[in-house]
Parts: C-alpha cells; structure tokens; sequence
C-alpha cells in the first residue's frame, strides 16, 4: 500500500509541476516561454525582415528585448501597432545605422553610400565628380541621421542632388 501511496504522491507533485510550468505567465520584462516562442516564430516568418541581411539575427534580438520590457506580453505587443513600430525605428536605428546622426553619419554609412556612388554613372561630371560625391554627402548627412533614412526619401534627395550641382554649375560653365 505504501508503493501505492508514493506513486499517487509523485504523480501529483509532477502533475502540479507540469500545471505550474504551464500557467507561467508573461509579465513586462520577463515574457513567458510560450510568449518568446511565438515571438520568434512571428520573426522569422516575416520575410520583410530578409532584407537586413547580417544584421537580422541582431536586430530580432534587440526587437525582442524591447518589446519585452514594453509590453506585458506577446498578445499586448501584437495588438499594439503603433508601439510596436516606434521599437521596431528604434532597433533599427540602433543595429542598422550604428550610430549615425544628422551631422555624422557612421563610417559603415559612409562606406554605403560611397558604393553606391561608386554604382552611379557620374562620368558627365568630369574632374568635379568628387567634389559631387563630397557635396552631395554632406547635404546628406546634414538632413538624415542615415543613409537608410535618405534612401526612405527619394524626394529630398532629388533635391540635395539638385542643389549640389547648382552648386558645381557655375564652375562647369567655367570649363566650358
């Protein structure tokens, strides 16, 4: 009867562990297990997010990390559009652009933007294409905290572009 008794007894305490492991719920700063779970899943189903390249794995993360101590449970963050993209702005702004500002954009920024220029058939411009590139990065820098922000606004970059060579038309007209 003893045997009986013990069995019952840790079928009950395993029975409990499982009832308590199971009703963990998510709180802010500490989601559940289930919670995470679903979130990871919701990432990597979301192709949008292939885009990021290298940087996906890092930027997840900090999206995680955020939405967790934000809100008090996957189901809230989910519901929550608009605070959801003010964390999704804010880790891009943290994993993608690294630190650029207006002002001073980051050397990874930099590097982008100058293959990209690199990419541009700029040959019309003769002897002035770099001081094009230079003035056209710098009108950048000077209005976007990112290249990835300026490539956002495709208007305001027609116009810089414009600007610069306003700028340079005087001393082409020069060359002429």
């Amino acid at each position: 009867m003893n045997k009986i008794l013990t069995k019952k007894l840790f079928f009950f305490i395993l029975f409990s562990a499982a009832l308590i492991s199971c009703n963990t719920q998510s709180k802010k700063g500490a989601w559940s297990k289930a919670d995470k779970v679903l979130f990871y899943k919701e990432m990597e189903n979301t192709k949008d997010l292939d885009n990021l390249g290298e940087d996906k794995t890092k930027w997840i993360d900090c999206y995680y990390e955020k939405s967790q101590k934000e809100f008090a449970s996957f189901e809230e963050a989910n519901n929550n559009l608009e605070g959801c993209k003010k964390l999704a702005e804010i880790c891009a702004t943290e994993v993608i652009d690294q630190g650029s500002a207006i002002g001073k954009w980051s050397d990874r920024d930099k590097k982008m933007y100058f293959d990209e220029m690199n990419n541009t058939d700029l040959n019309q411009l003769g002897e002035l294409k770099n001081d094009y590139v230079n003035c056209y990065l710098k009108k950048l820098e000077n209005n976007f905290s990112s290249i990835r922000k300026a490539n956002m606004d495709s208007t305001r970059c027609e116009e810089l572009a414009i600007e610069c060579a306003s700028e340079l038309l005087p001393v082409l007209s020069n060359q002429e």
